[in-house]
């Protein structure tokens, strides 16, 4: 069956305008049947990083992170991230792929000069960055959970600035639809991820948070923000994210509590993640 799906996407005409291209190599897009192909061969991806890296400091077995086409190397020390970028760039030759490199970079954190230096394999040089992005949600090299919110906070001024002209140029809209444009559109990119935001520095999303709800109610920006939690129903920005990272990670206990090797089970973390929740 899967010579059949192979060969059911071995010449694919695709109509760009007045031209059309054959596609000779990859998947086709929106198919139902791409996702179960490119698995396929992902899947060898992570079976071959696994079986030629040793256990790694305390991320033992945890040596990649895939989500589709975005990949993420976990590595404590520059000798294994450099195993790992030739494991993945023999296995991109070895499938007819290519890594792009202008997307691709790698950070340290508590590293030396040494560590920053850019890693070279072959014709692949990957440069080292301070900040990077991975499914919408920044990193930053210095470790602090703190400076990726007000990184994350300063991305996603444009959705603010695209709600309050929203506002603007339907401000006879009912309050509910307002509402739930509030909710959809700006609340949703605003707390994107923020179940990780464990102990950080909320001060730059509260800062949007309570700009918005006064925007919402169209009040002065000097109204008090109790009388705005009140008036709109919605509690304070900290409230809130507890409540998201509590369902969250009552979610992922409950379905990783039985695995004993999982990195991300380690029970330290989790009396951390307690205290912060009773605080």
């Amino acid at each position: 069956m899967l010579a059949a799906l192979v060969a059911m996407y071995a010449v694919t005409n695709s109509v760009i305008g007045s031209v059309i291209v054959a596609a000779t190599v990859g998947v086709r897009q929106g198919s139902s049947t791409s996702c179960l192909l490119f698995v396929l061969y992902v899947n060898d991806l992570i079976k071959i990083i696994k079986e030629n890296s040793n256990p790694d400091g305390f991320l033992s077995w945890l040596h990649i992170l895939v989500l589709m086409d975005d990949t993420v190397l976990l590595a404590t020390t520059k000798d294994n991230l450099i195993n790992k970028v030739t494991l993945l760039k023999q296995y991109c030759d070895s499938y007819g792929m290519k890594i792009n490199a202008t997307k691709t970079k790698f950070f340290v954190i508590c590293g030396t000069e040494h560590d920053r230096e850019a890693v070279s394999v072959d014709d692949l040089v990957v440069e080292s960055c301070a900040q990077y992005t991975y499914l919408g949600s920044p990193f930053t090299a210095d470790g602090s959970v703190s400076a990726a919110v007000a990184a994350h906070m300063q991305a996603k001024m444009a959705h603010f600035n695209k709600f309050v002209l929203f506002l603007k140029k339907n401000c006879d809209w009912p309050f509910i639809v307002k509402k739930r444009i509030f909710d959809a559109a700006l609340m949703s990119a605003v707390l994107y991820g923020c179940e990780s935001w464990l102990n950080a520095d909320l001060k730059p999303a509260t800062k949007i948070y309570n700009w918005a709800l006064k925007q919402l109610l169209g009040v002065r920006k000097t109204t008090c923000n109790d009388m705005c939690y009140i008036e709109s129903g919605y509690p304070p920005l900290k409230d809130l994210v507890r409540s998201r990272q509590r369902k969250f990670f009552t979610k992922v206990w409950r379905e990783r509590s039985v695995m004993n090797d999982d990195p991300l089970i380690r029970k330290h973390m989790w009396y951390k993640i307690v205290l912060v929740h009773n605080m």
